[in-house]
């Protein structure tokens, strides 16, 4: 749909608003045979199958014939900026969905939960993501008096479902062009510098002739700063992204009036950047701060070298849970992957056999 809002006619503002709602259907049959049953502690029936963990997997002990739906929302604007003569278009929301399913195979408890997400392209580089998550089932309390999910929905309480958390995300990424965009020179130098190179491209000399003797072959002389010497380039970037999480507390008791689990939040902080030394050499490494747990979050730090024909690699992770180093050369063609030396701590308590 596209609409023309009745305000700031002079900007020719025009929304326009996707709607693509969608369907799936799938199934599976259900193979109980490869199931056995037995009775836990608490007397209940569980089922466990010997294959589990077998390369090809285990099919399913109940058969399935799921229907999904799912709807998306897209809004988008387009307006005139007189000042730079120009049609400019601005996302408003990006994404707004929400999906659910329900498995007409299922005994008990057909319906899914209800998931919602949302995405807002604010900038370029600043996006803003948030999850979820509504329970489709009630709370009840079995024989024992301990808490479990009954086959009653919410909304035969009168309810839209029982709200389990969300978890929203910002995200921005900084790099060369945003250093440049913020300190670098305005529009009219960039003009200038522009109408500079037009004039100096008159000064490229002719250094030989192609295969054939008839075309000249170019040689464009390298980019020089306004000093005079050449530009140096070293791409980087830099993202940082904050979480903050909403979720259901199960360890703290339920409140019995309303049938509700108390919140608990978590947030932390998250940066990862690369940068560019040279041709062959580049730098990378992933860090974080968790506000919860008021630690450092798994560190690593990633060198590596280009060698033509081979890569060398060499890891670091000096803060977090696991301390660990890992230095690697392998090949770089696909058919010799199996061609590499490589040098690690060990981390893990199982035994290697090879």
């Amino acid at each position: 749909g596209m609409y023309k809002p009745l305000f700031a006619k002079k900007k020719e503002i025009q929304i326009r608003h996707v709607f693509t709602p969608q369907v799936s259907l799938s199934g599976a049959p259900g193979v109980s045979k490869y199931w056995e049953e037995y009775t836990d502690y608490n007397g209940n029936t569980q089922y466990y199958s010997p294959f589990t963990g077998q390369p090809y997997g285990v099919p399913s002990r109940e058969g399935s014939g799921t229907v999904s739906f799912s709807i998306s929302n897209n809004l988008e604007m387009k307006y005139y900026d007189a000042k730079k003569d120009t049609l400019k278009k601005v996302s408003l929301i990006d994404e707004l969905g929400a999906s659910m399913s329900y498995n007409m195979a299922a005994k008990e408890r057909p319906w899914s939960d209800l998931s919602m997400n949302l995405r807002l392209k604010l900038t370029k580089n600043y996006t803003f993501n948030m999850n979820a998550s509504f329970a489709t089932y009630a709370y009840t309390f079995d024989k024992s008096g301990n808490v479990v999910t009954s086959n009653r929905t919410e909304w035969s309480y009168g309810r839209f479902g029982r709200f389990q958390g969300y978890g929203s995300s910002f995200n921005y990424t900084f790099n060369n062009d945003t250093w440049k965009k913020w300190f670098g020179p305005k529009e009219e130098d960039e003009k200038g510098k522009d109408k500079n190179k037009s004039e100096d491209s008159d000064d490229e000399e002719s250094d030989g002739t192609e295969g054939d003797g008839t075309t000249p072959k170019k040689v464009e002389k390298a980019q020089a700063d306004p000093d005079g010497y050449q530009v140096f380039k070293m791409p980087w970037s830099l993202s940082l992204s904050y979480s903050f999480n909403i979720r259901e507390d199960r360890t703290k008791p339920i409140n019995r009036y309303s049938m509700r689990y108390p919140y608990t939040y978590t947030h932390n902080i998250n940066a990862n950047g690369n940068i560019k030394i040279s041709n062959n050499w580049s730098l990378s490494f992933n860090s974080g701060y968790d506000f919860q747990a008021k630690e450092i979050t798994q560190t690593s730090c990633t060198i590596s070298r280009d060698l033509h024909c081979f890569n060398l690699s060499a890891s670091l992770s000096p803060f977090g849970r696991w301390k660990y180093y890992n230095v690697t050369i392998r090949a770089n063609a696909s058919i010799l992957q199996d061609l590499k030396y490589e040098q690690r701590s060990q981390t893990q308590s199982n035994i290697q056999w090879y």
